[in-house]
């Protein structure tokens, strides 16, 4: 019995939640909230709605599939979201913008 609970404690290092950071990927990945905004105010529409639409599928998926998050969206709306980023942007523009969507869902926790 000393012999398996030796082995259970040399083990749980290894089945800890792993460390390594997740790959994000699509339109609003790779961009600022610097060019958040820089769309938002020059009404180039197709391109703020894209990093916008990747922003609500990221939100939408996390609350999916995370069961610790409640549902982030609810209570808002389209505009209601693109305030709030517009609002986190302008007080971090060189933040990535995946960050204002995390900040987002933070700030919204159950």
């Amino acid at each position: 019995m000393k012999l398996f609970v030796l082995a259970v404690c040399v083990c749980l290092p290894a089945a800890s939640p792993r460390a390594e950071s997740v790959i994000i990927m699509g339109s609003g990945a790779a961009s600022s909230c610097g060019k958040w905004l820089a769309y938002r105010n020059s009404g180039r529409e197709l391109p703020m709605l894209s990093m916008l639409n990747w922003a609500l599928g990221y939100i939408s998926g996390a609350a999916t599939w995370a069961d610790d998050i409640g549902d982030p969206l609810r209570g808002t709306d389209l505009d209601g979201v693109a305030y709030w980023f517009d609002n986190y942007c302008a007080a971090q523009p060189d933040n990535p913008f995946s960050d204002a969507v995390k900040a987002f869902m933070r700030n919204r926790l159950r």
